[in-house]
């Protein structure tokens, strides 16, 4: 008896197996044919000794054995799983593994299993269908089972006119026609799919590139010819701050996959432009019958939400554009939310979508209001057809913030859609935070100051006013919205500011932190604040309110420097800029007073 065998029947003993049962397992068959009967019994699938050397004996010779047993796990009766595999004996290898895939699919009634019957005793009457590609044709067929579509309007669907089709069969385009075939089945059962695929593509597994700047590309590419000419050698050329995405599209018998990728360069190799190792990507999962995820940690299924998609629409170029198109698409007819015509419109105008509701939650919704109403308590306040939806909802989430009545409907009535200017991606791929609430009033306030400082201007208002909104929500005190004048800001920003500097605050850079390059291109002289005692001595010492960024610093979106420049000491404020690059936001010196534009300029310059 072999090893393999004896380690079998150790496992079975056991478990418990029965004689009769054992007694099939010391046969003289194949290892992986008794390993398959094991796992069966194992399963829960009872089946005498009888009925497993009729299966055995009738698939012998063949390799069948598995497919009997798989037909007797789905529940066939003997007779039945004798009389296919004989059948499948029968037919050439490839028809024969679609045979089998059909007759084996899992089903969730005796309708499913009555169709797969149907299916497969029809579908290899075509040989030529099954001729290529088979596994594709699977696919559409299990998609048709589910959606209890009958073989009769299957076979029309693929040969509309019967002969006219079989002659394009059997001129030899199997793999064309076959693909056409299928594409028009696709398109016809999965709503907005044009909306993913080129007019002309045939193909079931689809790929895309794109090249931002493609102008300056095609530049590129010709002077890449030019050189590999004018040296005799091809050359590969790697392209800086010039974005490339790309996007691939699998269609299975349950949901569309997407996949997307983008990267920072290009490449230009053999030719072509060439995509490297994606530094962000992203997996869709939209399923057939209307659910909308994307996979996260260890590739576990999450919702996907209107907020999400805004990632997918501003991080993969125009193929994540048409991804989100495709999406609120197929959502409005699955779904039946016509809602989605007003969300489309709200990317294609705002481009980005700040509502945290998952898709599956707009289901039966009509337009904004019918959506927006029924979910927040806080939105009967707001007519949402009316406005832009993003600032509808910042101003939503900003009332709790605000104290006086005034101040509510003053922000309540705001139409000024220059305040979404300040959205940039920290607010759609972070979690919300006091940061949004803060940087978006602050612009409110901003705008109603009537006189901006000499020494300063639009931006320093803006700062102060963040400043001022953050501290007051750290300390439980109500912001005020009606100031007009500089002065009235700054002094509400000094008060509150004197209460806050003595807090001491857990600071904590982190070890890999995006701005230990920083560290490398600054003067020692430059001292980086880490510590909480050391950030609070720095705003009592200057008389500003640097202690209140400690949250910043520990979610490293700033790295806060001391320095001097002349005789004055200065503190400043760095961040990493959408392209990448650190930027300075702010430096001021004693009391909030800003520095010159010649100690702006050398800061830059080290950096830059």
């Amino acid at each position: 008896m072999r090893k393999g065998q004896i380690k079998l029947l150790e496992k079975a003993e056991k478990e418990g197996f029965t004689e009769e049962q054992l007694a099939v397992l010391r046969g003289n068959q194949m290892l992986y044919t008794l390993d398959y009967y094991y796992f069966l019994l194992k399963r829960g699938v009872s089946a005498s000794a009888s009925v497993i050397n009729a299966i055995i004996k009738a698939g012998e010779g063949w390799g069948m054995h598995s497919f009997g047993f798989q037909l007797m796990e789905c529940g066939y009766s003997l007779e039945d799983i004798l009389t296919y595999i004989e059948k499948s004996k029968k037919l050439l290898l490839n028809h024969n593994y679609f045979y089998e895939e059909i007759m084996t699919g899992k089903s969730k009634n005796e309708t499913d299993v009555s169709l797969r019957k149907s299916y497969a005793e029809t579908l290899i009457q075509i040989p030529e269908l099954l001729s290529c590609h088979d596994q594709y044709i699977t696919r559409a067929v299990e998609f048709a089972i589910n959606s209890r579509i009958s073989v009769k309007d299957f076979i029309e669907e693929f040969f509309p006119k019967e002969e006219d089709s079989w002659k394009v069969f059997r001129n030899g385009n199997y793999k064309d026609s076959q693909y056409t075939a299928l594409l028009s089945f696709w398109r016809n059962h999965i709503p907005h799919l044009s909306d993913l695929l080129l007019p002309n593509d045939n193909s079931l597994f689809y790929e895309q590139k794109e090249v931002a700047l493609e102008d300056q590309m095609k530049l590129f590419m010709e002077a890449w010819k030019a050189l590999n000419h004018v040296t005799g050698k091809e050359h590969f050329i790697k392209i800086k701050d010039c974005p490339m995405y790309y996007r691939s599209i699998d269609i299975n018998k349950s949901a569309v996959n997407i996949y997307l990728a983008s990267s920072s360069y290009t490449n230009i190799n053999k030719g072509e432009f060439h995509f490297d190792v994606p530094e962000v990507s992203m997996k869709l999962v939209i399923f057939h019958s209307g659910g909308y995820y994307y996979k996260g940690f260890k590739d576990r299924l999450f919702p996907l939400s209107l907020k999400k998609l805004s990632s997918i629409w501003n991080d993969y170029g125009n193929l994540g554009k048409q991804v989100v198109t495709f999406i609120l698409g197929h959502a409005m007819e699955k779904l039946n939310a016509l809602v989605m015509k007003d969300i489309l419109r709200t990317f294609e105008k705002d481009n980005f979508m700040l509502l945290p509701i998952r898709l599956i939650d707009c289901r039966d919704s009509y337009n904004y209001n019918h959506l927006l109403q029924k979910r927040w308590v806080a939105a009967d306040k707001i007519n949402w057809s009316r406005t832009d939806v993003n600032l509808a909802y910042l101003v939503i989430k900003s009332l709790p913030y605000l104290g006086r009545e005034i101040d509510k409907k003053r922000l309540l009535q705001t139409k000024d859609a220059s305040l979404l200017d300040v959205v940039d991606s920290s607010f759609w791929k972070r979690r919300w935070n006091n940061e949004c609430i803060s940087t978006f009033l602050g612009c409110f306030i901003a705008g109603g100051i009537s006189d901006v400082p000499e020494d300063g201007d639009l931006d320093n208002v803006r700062i102060t006013a963040n400043d001022y909104i953050k501290m007051a929500h750290e300390m439980h005190q109500k912001v005020k919205l009606g100031f007009r004048s500089w002065k009235k800001l700054k002094d509400a920003h000094d008060k509150i500011s004197k209460k806050y500097k003595n807090r001491l605050h857990r600071v904590h850079v982190p070890k890999n932190s995006k701005f230990n390059h920083l560290r490398e291109l600054l003067p020692e002289s430059y001292e980086w604040i880490r510590t909480g005692s050391r950030l609070r001595m720095e705003g009592i010492e200057m008389g500003h309110c640097v202690n209140s960024y400690w949250q910043y610093i520990n979610q490293d979106t700033c790295a806060i420097y001391s320095f001097t420049a002349g005789e004055k000491r200065y503190t400043a404020e760095f961040r990493v800029g959408s392209n990448g690059k650190y930027t300075v936001r702010q430096i001021q010196s004693k009391y909030d007073r800003g520095c010159p534009a010649s100690v702006r300029k050398q800061v830059g310059k080290l950096i830059s």
